[in-house]
């Protein structure tokens, strides 16, 4: 009877302390899930990758296939997961969408988790709100592609790097999550080992890592996760392989527009204004007290290569595409939160007000 009281009592003040977070996940579940297999799949990649999952079913694990024909575009984990799903749920939309919509609820968390370890749990609610307003975001959630699941395992990379900081055993997580990133969409993965490593020299941190065992360890476990496939792949396939997988799909389409999706140098920056235009308040990070950057310097930084790296490996990126801009928003989101919660707290009520007014202008353009 004791034990059953005081599991009330905790799940009680659970909610009274975690109120605002449970509101906005309902709200989030609610908008990913609702009707989410009513319509029928795209007949570009949702519809491609039901038929090459369906047929993981089939016997066709290692090698995947569209139809009758061999396909090599992209690695097999995000195939893998759909087809466990069909197993289990049966072949539908529904099934064919749990996996971005499950990893569009995890990565909110992540948002959420990421800023309230970089800074505060304000502006990790905040930062989480951004989510409900980000329709763009919101709307990829809901559709069957390898680009959610790769950018909620290249964020929770980033959250074991983080902690891995004062506790070097996350090193090992880190790694073992940067290799199924890569097994979900192959070259994904550099701009995030990109971004630790540029942030390791400029904290002076590199040696630590170098020196420690599991960095190896990781490292190794790395290695195991991604060589196995793409060896067996090219043992088996050769240079069909090597020509589809590696040069058409990532060397052509970075150095080339293919299947005529080019765009100005403008394209990415006006999209990103208009499904997330909460961004500008990062106009007003001037307004920020330099002790205030000075006490959180290693978190502004960190998030600043993270922004600046992503974004200019996309744009750098020939062929465009909509979603490449996705891993974008996950810093900004937290960046413009960070700002937005700092200023709330440094202006007064004139200030107050005019923030106000920007959110609220910034909510209305997202609709």
């Amino acid at each position: 009877m004791g034990q059953k009281t005081n599991m009330k009592n905790n799940i009680k003040d659970f909610i009274v302390k975690y109120w605002v977070e449970i509101f906005i996940f309902v709200i989030l579940t609610f908008v990913i899930f609702w009707h989410l297999g009513k319509y029928a799949l795209a007949d570009w990649d949702e519809a491609i990758y039901a038929d090459i999952s369906r047929n993981v079913l089939h016997g066709n694990f290692l090698t995947l296939k569209w139809g009758s024909w061999d396909w090599f575009q992209k690695p097999p984990l995000y195939m893998w997961i759909e087809a466990s799903f069909f197993k289990l749920f049966g072949v539908s939309e529904f099934s064919a969408r749990l996996t971005s919509a499950l990893s569009g609820l995890g990565l909110s968390y992540l948002i959420y988790l990421i800023a309230k370890e970089f800074f505060n749990k304000k502006v990790a609610i905040f930062a989480l709100a951004t989510v409900l307003l980000n329709t763009f975001l919101l709307a990829w959630f809901r559709f069957a592609t390898i680009d959610i699941i790769a950018l909620f395992l290249n964020t929770l990379a980033i959250y074991f790097f983080w902690l891995s900081q004062n506790n070097k055993k996350y090193l090992i997580w880190c790694f073992i999550v940067l290799g199924l990133a890569g097994m979900a969409k192959g070259p994904v993965v550099i701009a995030i080992g990109l971004t630790f490593l540029i942030y390791l020299l400029l904290t002076r941190q590199t040696l630590t890592y170098l020196k420690n065992k599991y960095f190896y360890i990781g490292l190794a476990i790395f290695l195991l996760i991604l060589l196995p496939w793409h060896l067996y792949m090219i043992n088996k396939f050769g240079s069909n392989f090597i020509d589809e997988y590696f040069v058409y799909q990532i060397l052509t389409r970075a150095k080339e527009p293919i299947e005529g999706h080019f765009a100005s140098w403008l394209y990415y920056p006006k999209l990103i204004l208009k499904t997330f235009p909460l961004c500008l308040i990062l106009f007003f990070s001037v307004f920020v007290p330099k002790e205030k950057i000075s006490i959180k310097r290693k978190e502004f930084l960190f998030l600043s290569i993270w922004l600046v790296l992503q974004y200019f490996s996309i744009a750098k990126v020939a062929t465009v595409l909509d979603w490449y801009i996705l891993p974008v928003f996950i810093p900004l989101q937290i960046l413009s939160a960070a700002i937005m919660v700092i200023l709330y707290e440094k202006w007064k009520t004139p200030g107050k007000i005019f923030l106000f007014l920007i959110v609220l202008f910034g909510v209305v353009l997202c609709r």
